[in-house]
């Protein structure tokens, strides 16, 4: 396969057309097309602005013969395309639910612009990544895979107090009493824990139990541990 072959081959690939090539390069499509129906090489300037488009995909010596083995004006990867930028910001828009067209639209972008960002064809700016951190609702370290999203700690009236099973267990294997019982809770929180469980367990009858509640929430209490 020759070199004008193995870019219309490359160009295949990224399921793109010479028309887009040479949008996005620069180069006139009539010297596109030229290489490819002639099987013959590019300029080596022209080669450089092909690579930045078509890379990683592309090798430059696959359509140019004139690449020096040591050159070092070579296009080297970009810190987007190593930290994969654009494959991130896919899926952040897919795991916030988000349509590419309305991000797009978000960001003034025509949707294939944006889709060049994702696709790895296009570095995004900052003026670009802000306002889409902004839609997905991430950080940039969280984007980037720097910082992990902190869990965050349940409210305290989720938490299942190791102390109620105690007292529990008390009142039902040592016969202790309800009096006792609720002088073990150590605040008004493990109380409403406490009582709620004894209700459920038969073990408290609904007028006392709506006297403690009744309690609780004159106290303040209540709304913490709902």
């Amino acid at each position: 396969m020759g070199y004008g072959k193995n870019l219309e081959n490359e160009i295949k690939i990224r399921n793109l057309t010479v028309k887009k090539v040479a949008d996005k390069t620069g180069i006139s499509p009539t010297t596109l097309y030229s290489a490819i129906q002639r099987d013959s090489p590019v300029s080596y300037s022209n080669a450089i602005k092909i690579y930045r488009v078509l890379h990683p995909v592309i090798d430059m010596r696959s359509i140019c013969k004139d690449v020096p083995a040591d050159d070092k004006t070579l296009p080297r990867t970009s810190l987007s395309e190593y930290l994969k930028v654009g494959e991130k910001m896919k899926l952040a828009r897919k795991k916030a639910k988000l349509k590419l067209s309305d991000v797009a639209s978000n960001l003034n972008l025509s949707t294939q612009r944006y889709k060049d960002y994702e696709e790895g064809f296009s570095d995004p700016h900052m003026e670009i990544l802000l306002p889409f951190l902004d839609m997905v609702n991430i950080s940039l370290e969280e984007l980037l895979g720097f910082q992990k999203k902190e869990k965050k700690e349940k409210p305290k009236y989720q938490v299942q107090y190791d102390n109620v099973d105690y007292i529990i267990h008390d009142i039902t294997h040592d016969n202790i009493s309800l009096e006792t019982a609720f002088t073990k809770c150590k605040d008004g929180k493990e109380l409403g824990s406490l009582v709620r469980r004894l209700a459920a367990m038969s073990l408290l009858d609904e007028k006392r139990y709506n006297k403690i509640m009744e309690n609780l929430r004159n106290e303040g209490e209540l709304d913490r541990f709902k």
